[in-house]
C-alpha cells in the first residue's frame, strides 16, 4: 500500500477510483451465457431424440432428469449474479455466484460428464466444455472476489482519511 503525503490529500479525487472488476471472470461468464443456451437446446434435443427413437416415455436415467431441472432453475440466476456481481463490483452477488457454481452447477456438470447413462460422443463433447467453464469459474471467482475486497477496503479507508483531513465528521 502506498503512503499518501498530507500536502497531496486535498488534490486527491476519491471519485476517480480504480475499477476492480475482473475482465477474465467477465469473459468467462459472458461466453458461458451463450454456451449455456446452446448447451440447453442441444441437451434437450438429445433427450427428446432418445425418447423418440426408443418409443418409451420412461427415462432409464432419473438422476439426469433431476440434474437437468437443477440446471434449468439455477443456471440463469447463477449467470446473472456472476455477470452483475462482477460488473457492479458487488461482493455479495459474487459470493452467491460462487456458491451456486459450487453446488448445483458443479455437481450436475460432473454427473452429466462422468456418470450419465447412455452417453453419446456429442454428450461427452458438449458436457466437457460446460465442465471446463464451471471449473474455471470455481477457481477464479475467489481470486476476483478477494481482489475486489482488497481494493474496496483501501478505497474506504482512503475516503475516511480524506474526510477527516478536510474537517468532515
Amino acid at each position: 500500500m502506498q503512503t499518501v503525503e498530507l500536502s497531496n490529500i486535498s488534490k486527491l479525487k476519491v471519485t476517480h477510483r480504480r475499477i476492480c472488476c475482473s475482465l477474465f471472470l467477465q469473459q468467462l461468464v459472458y461466453y458461458n451465457i451463450f454456451y449455456s443456451i446452446f448447451w440447453s437446446f442441444t441437451k434437450s434435443w438429445l433427450i427428446c431424440s432418445r425418447y423418440y427413437y426408443d418409443l418409451s416415455v420412461r427415462d432409464p436415467d432419473e438422476v439426469r432428469t433431476i440434474m437437468m431441472v437443477f440446471f434449468f432453475v439455477s443456471e440463469p440466476l447463477r449467470l446473472w449474479s456472476g455477470f452483475a456481481g462482477n460488473l457492479y463490483e458487488n461482493v455479495p452477488l459474487l459470493a452467491f455466484f460462487w456458491i451456486l457454481t459450487l453446488f448445483p452447477s458443479t455437481l450436475s456438470s460432473l454427473y452429466l460428464l462422468l456418470a450419465q447413462k447412455q452417453k453419446t460422443p456429442i454428450d461427452t463433447a458438449i458436457q466437457l466444455v460446460m465442465t471446463v467453464f464451471v471449473l474455471l469459474e470455481i477457481l477464479y471467482t475467489p481470486v476476483a472476489t478477494w481482489r475486489m475486497l482488497r481494493l474496496q477496503r483501501v478505497q474506504f479507508y482512503l475516503h475516511d482519511l480524506v474526510r477527516a483531513l478536510e474537517g468532515h465528521r
